[in-house]
């Protein structure tokens, strides 16, 4: 009984965890905005979805079993060793290339898009809130 809630809980924190790119990225760099954190985090979704979801899918008999098999044609596809990782388990694999893919996907796309103003003056403010808080205490203490 304690497994099956414990694998649950695993598998629910490797899909929160697809918020924390866009989450860090919002605090430490300017240069990240709204469509790169949305692409991110639609591409760890269906990332981990497939890894980690698909499966037990195929397990429970609603998709075919080939696509979990060692078959040549989807061994690089196959959600349980996903472009041959083999020393993973699948809870590991499922973060690993989730997350990978996730910030690969908000820094490339944030580099290629451009900020909108209302984004940059948010992201100018928030990320260097400690040089703003400085010179407003310099201008109260003289």
């Amino acid at each position: 009984m304690f497994s099956s809630i414990v694998s649950v809980g695993m598998v629910s924190f490797a899909a929160i965890a697809q918020l924390a790119p866009a989450f860090f990225g919002g605090i430490f760099w300017k240069r990240g905005n709204k469509n790169g954190a949305f692409v991110g985090i639609v591409i760890g979704f269906l990332v981990w979805a497939y890894t980690l979801i698909f499966p037990s899918f195929v397990q429970s008999g609603y998709f075919p079993a080939y696509w979990i098999s060692d078959n040549v044609f989807l061994q690089l596809l196959n959600p349980n060793s996903l472009f041959g990782m083999t020393y993973l388990d699948a809870i590991s694999q499922s973060v690993f290339w989730s997350l990978l893919l996730n910030m690969f996907c908000y820094v490339l796309v944030s580099i290629f898009t451009i900020q909108s103003a209302s984004e940059r003056n948010e992201a100018e403010i928030f990320v260097d809130i400690f040089k703003i808080f400085n010179l407003l205490l310099q201008e109260v203490l003289l």
